[in-house]
C-alpha cells in the first residue's frame, strides 16, 4: 500500500500522453497542490494500469486501460510547520462537453494519511473537466477545485 501512497502523491502529472492545466487558479510548484487555510489539498487524476496489480487487489481498485483514478488527500499544516493526516468531505463531478457524472470516492486510511480515490471512465483524446468540492473536517466551505485534463487509453 505504502508504494501505492508514493506513486500516486509523487506520479508527475504530465507523463507520457496527459496533459493538466487549472481552470481557477494557479498551480503550486508541484502542480497538483493548493492551499486552503491551515490545510494542503493535493490531488491527482492517473491511469489505473500505473498501480501495480498487487497494490490495487489489496486496495480494491481495479486496473484497466480504460479507467483511470482520482485521489485527493488533505494534510493538516501545524503551527509548528508538523504535518498531520485530515479527513475531509470530498465530492466532485466530472464532464467532457456532453455527459457529467458525479465522482463516487471511496475512502482508503493508512496510519499516517488518508486518501479519496474515484473511478473514472477514460475518454481517449477527449479533455475531461474536473470539480472537487473538498471540505476538511472543522472547515464550513469546500475548497473548489477545477482541473481539465486530457488522458489516453492505454
Amino acid at each position: 500500500m505504502k508504494a501505492l501512497i508514493f506513486f500516486t502523491l509523487f506520479l508527475p502529472l504530465f507523463v507520457w500522453g496527459s496533459t493538466t492545466e487549472s481552470l481557477q487558479q494557479p498551480y503550486s510548484a508541484s502542480q497538483n497542490q493548493v492551499k486552503y487555510g491551515d490545510f494542503e489539498i493535493n490531488f491527482v487524476v492517473f491511469n489505473s494500469t500505473f498501480i501495480q496489480p498487487g497494490i490495487a487487489s489489496a486496495a480494491n481498485l481495479v486496473r484497466s486501460p480504460k479507467i483511470a483514478y482520482v485521489n485527493i488527500n488533505v494534510v493538516k499544516i501545524n503551527s509548528d510547520g508538523s504535518r498531520q493526516k485530515h479527513h475531509a468531505k470530498v465530492t466532485g463531478n466530472v464532464f467532457d462537453l456532453i455527459i457529467r457524472k458525479d465522482l463516487e470516492f471511496v475512502v482508503l486510511e493508512e496510519k499516517d494519511a488518508v486518501y479519496y480515490f474515484a473511478p473514472v471512465e477514460i475518454q481517449h483524446k477527449i479533455p475531461l473537466y474536473f470539480t472537487f468540492y473538498v471540505t476538511p473536517d472543522g472547515m464550513a466551505q469546500p475548497k473548489v477545485i477545477k482541473m481539465k485534463k486530457v488522458l489516453y487509453a492505454d
